[in-house]
């Protein structure tokens, strides 16, 4: 049934709201990935077939051996429980000493595969028995899950089987009491559906996704058991249970309700991230340009300190030459030649000295200007940029720094 109007068929005279179920009715079944209606379809009887072919898709025990067999722990047939989720699960059957947990989830977190994990558990305790604190009676669990998003992230696989097993050896645990299924709807749908031809046990899983009954009608064609299914589908619970109409169309409604308020926040959400992202990109901008204009306002100060302390300590040099050029020139010309060469080797060291100085003191200064730009936290590349550093000789010298 379309959520997407705000339905109020409690308010609605019996004659109303029955042409309007039906007038909905007409082109689709129940959407069985919604609580109220896995439970109601799948604790009836008239299901058992469906109920069973589940079973077999994920235990392979056989669809006429598991109808023989199969008897209902719980039934959720009560309009009362549709809306309820209990601690036991969506729906508990046994087949031949097996305890079968069969569970709806639209969506799949963390804290419900937990859940799943924590049913599994407490079925195997409801269902031992413990005398004196020994064992009498155990019965293997078997959990399913119908899942509208793939258990494990990043992977493509219709079925997943969860059991104990070792790491290392890739051996399963031989007094495993217990497996998890789980099947991939999303997989199913996104993958599968209408991109490759589907065996027949596949195809039928479509009724989980597919609620158009023109198509399913078609799909199933020479399927005796699935028309059998969507025959016992069609309208099942509304007429007789109104209770199951009001829940169902309620649930299904506020699904659509939460699916746009997800869209919407989300748009917001994308919204504000990119205005935070560009007034952030203007700020780093801003910072990056005022930056600059000191780094180049100090560059030049630097420059024409070191220019006027050079152009003075080359004048003094000079008068200090020439005046041991023409002394020498008067003594001894060859002694002058030798003087000049020592002179010219020593002002070669103080030249190299002077470089040294400088170079360490301007290394100094690019350390004391890259530490305070990621004390100010711009970007690495940012700061490559405006040094003329590579990021691994900056990522190095950040090391260096914090080392002392």
């Amino acid at each position: 049934m379309n959520g997407g109007e705000n339905i109020k068929l409690d308010e609605m005279s019996p004659k109303i709201r029955e042409i309007y179920i039906r007038n909905h009715l007409d082109e689709e079944i129940l959407d069985l990935t919604l609580d109220s209606a896995f439970k109601k379809v799948f604790s009836d009887e008239k299901n058992k077939w469906l109920l069973s072919f589940i079973i077999d898709y994920c235990t392979n025990l056989g669809i006429d051996y598991i109808m023989k067999h199969l008897r209902y722990k719980n039934s959720f047939v009560s309009s009362n429980n549709l809306s309820n989720k209990t601690g036991e699960g969506d729906l508990i059957v046994e087949v031949d000493n097996k305890i079968i947990n069969l569970e709806m989830n639209r969506s799949v977190t963390e804290t419900l595969i937990r859940k799943n994990k924590f049913y599994v558990t407490a079925t195997d305790s409801a269902y031992t028995k413990i005398i004196s604190n020994k064992v009498i009676d155990s019965k293997f669990v078997i959990q399913i899950n119908i899942s509208n998003a793939p258990r494990i992230k990043n992977t493509n696989k219709l079925m997943y089987e969860i059991v104990l097993m070792d790491r290392n050896l890739k051996v399963e645990d031989a007094y495993n009491n217990f497996i998890i299924y789980d099947i991939n709807l999303d997989y199913l749908q996104k993958e599968l559906y209408n991109k490759c031809k589907l065996s027949k046990r596949e195809q039928r899983l479509l009724i989980f996704i597919e609620k158009n009954k023109n198509i399913l009608n078609n799909l199933y064609r020479g399927d005796v058991n699935m028309k059998e299914t969507l025959d016992n589908l069609d309208g099942i619970g509304y007429f007789k249970d109104n209770d199951f109409a009001l829940v169902y169309d309620h649930e299904a409604f506020n699904e659509v309700v939460h699916q746009e308020e997800l869209e919407e926040v989300t748009k917001e959400l994308e919204k504000e991230k990119n205005e935070i992202l560009l007034k952030q990109e203007q700020r780093h901008q801003d910072e990056l340009e005022e930056v600059t204009k000191e780094l180049q306002k100090e560059k030049n100060e630097i420059l024409l300190k070191q220019e006027q302390r050079h152009q003075d300590e080359l004048e003094e040099v000079t008068k200090e030459l020439q005046k041991e050029k023409n002394e020498i020139l008067l003594k001894q010309e060859q002694r002058h030649q030798d003087e000049l060469e020592e002179v010219t080797k020593e002002l070669q060291k103080e030249k190299n000295e002077i470089l040294l100085k400088q170079e360490q003191r301007h290394q100094d200064e690019i350390n004391s200007m890259v530490k305070s730009m990621f004390e100010n936290n711009i970007d690495i590349e940012v700061v490559s940029k405006i040094t003329n550093m590579s990021i691994k000789d900056l990522e190095k010298l950040v090391l260096e720094n914090e080392q002392k």
